[in-house]
């Protein structure tokens, strides 16, 4: 998707003072993520609110990629969770927002363990007590982490109604559901059937959380078989995991700009989603499909109990019927024929009277606990 870039963005300091009575309201972001899924959020969610005022606050790492120009005004910070506070205090003193959103575990936690008069909405973007790759010590830290901090937070924003379920489990009062949504603009399809062998692949960081090893246990059975397909991972990550894949004949393009990112999608014959746990279903895969690239999805529980259930399948399966589908590429075509109406069930319009109605909530509730 596609967003218009401003000419000039100012820094907190040069901003006007917020007329309280005239000004659209302000929304401040915070994450210490800035990249991958969240930054594919975070653009959706200033796309679909655009009459709002946003500005974020988000901590750089080396293979982040940029922050979306739409927001009025970014502040990047370098070192600790500590120096992402103390940017935090400084944005809300100069800005003095409607709004704290919060994005992701560790942004959640800075946000909410410190004092403010902000109310603060809360989107996890998958808890981290659902990572599959920490030990049930860890993963049990941070549930309780979660449930003593529900009571600090105004408006929890869910991805799912998987993940509104986890929120009511903590104990949060206020829970609205935000569902990812398809891309505004329609995406260059793929070239199915012009080419001797098919293109297999994926997008996102290479992390434990996409499930590379899934992934490179599929490709070490397709080559065992003699299949006659080149595979590609769209993204970049840990260098461990992507030598592993490379090891595998694997093209890994790196990070890309969301343009290039979705252009390389839109060349796949075939999407493979490998996660391992996602908090729904993930932006990539809403991406693929209105691309019109069939998509296969690693039947995780949280893509099992979703729309997706029927395209999900276990690895044993999906090496089954690959060589069936990979045959005649009309099978791709049908499928990606049959997955088209699930664009219908994510679209901007739901996902932007979500957040209208959680910044809303968060304001007037934040007034009547004053």
């Amino acid at each position: 998707m596609s967003l218009q870039h401003r000419s000039h963005r100012p820094t907190q300091q040069e901003l006007p003072a917020r007329d309280t009575q005239l000004a659209p309201l302000r929304v401040l972001h915070l994450t210490e993520a800035m990249g991958g899924g969240v930054q594919t959020a975070l653009s959706a969610y200033v796309d679909a609110t655009r009459e709002l005022e946003h500005h974020i606050v988000f901590r750089a790492r080396d293979f982040d990629t940029q922050s979306d120009p739409n927001f009025e005004s970014a502040r990047p910070v370098t070192g600790s969770l500590r120096d992402l506070s103390a940017a935090l205090r400084d944005s809300l003193s100069i800005l003095k927002p409607h709004v704290l959103h919060a994005h992701s575990s560790w942004a959640g936690f800075v946000a909410r363990t410190r004092p403010s008069r902000t109310p603060v909405v809360y989107t996890p973007h998958c808890f981290a007590f659902r990572r599959r790759d920490l030990s049930p010590t860890a993963r049990r830290s941070f549930w309780h982490v979660e449930k003593m901090l529900a009571s600090r937070t105004s408006v929890l924003v869910a991805a799912s109604p998987q993940e509104a379920a986890l929120a009511r489990a903590l104990g949060h009062s206020h829970i609205i559901v935000a569902p990812h949504r398809a891309p505004s603009l329609r995406i260059p399809g793929s070239t199915t059937g012009r080419r001797s062998r098919v293109v297999l692949g994926t997008m996102g960081r290479v992390m434990p959380q996409k499930g590379v090893a899934w992934f490179c246990s599929l490709v070490d059975r397709i080559v065992r078989n003699k299949l006659p397909v080149d595979f590609k991972w769209i993204g970049s990550g840990d260098a461990r995991l992507e030598a592993k894949l490379r090891d595998r004949g694997v093209i890994v393009t790196g990070w890309l700009t969301q343009p290039r990112a979705l252009e390389e999608l839109g060349l796949l014959d075939l999407y493979i989603h490998s996660a391992a746990w996602e908090v729904g279903i993930p932006y990539a895969i809403l991406e693929a499909i209105a691309s019109e690239v069939p998509i296969l999805a690693r039947a995780i529980q949280e893509l099992v109990q979703s729309p997706l259930r029927p395209w999900t399948v276990d690895l044993e399966r999906l090496s089954e019927l690959l060589p069936m589908i990979l045959a005649d590429p009309s099978h791709l075509k049908a499928l990606a024929f049959r997955q088209q109406p699930l664009l219908l069930r994510y679209t901007l319009a739901a996902q932007r009277s979500a957040l209208l109605r959680a910044y809303a909530t968060a304001i007037s509730h934040h007034k009547v606990d004053q």
